[in-house]
């Protein structure tokens, strides 16, 4: 959930840590390209909205759920204040 770029996903592959794409969810379409071009996934499990998730359909399929805090206080498309916006 709020997976933005793929951070996430990209520290367990560096950790070595097996890892499957159930869903990933972000409201950012030039965050969706990215995240497209990085990993696995296809529309059908990809969420532009986290209240269009209906969980019923991953009971029993999840282990592991993750989620990012939002990053525009430091991400290059922000306002880059840092913490003082937090």
């Amino acid at each position: 959930m709020f997976s933005g770029i793929g951070a996430i996903e990209f520290a367990l592959q560096r950790l070595n840590i097996s890892s499957e794409i159930i869903f990933a969810s972000d409201n950012d379409k030039f965050v969706k390209e990215s995240y497209f071009s990085n990993y696995e996934i296809d529309d059908e499990r990809w969420y532009d909205d986290v209240k269009n998730i209906d969980g019923k359909k991953y009971i029993n399929k999840i282990d592991l759920l993750v989620g990012g805090s939002p990053c525009q206080s430091f991400s290059m498309v922000g306002k880059r204040k840092g913490f003082k916006v937090v």
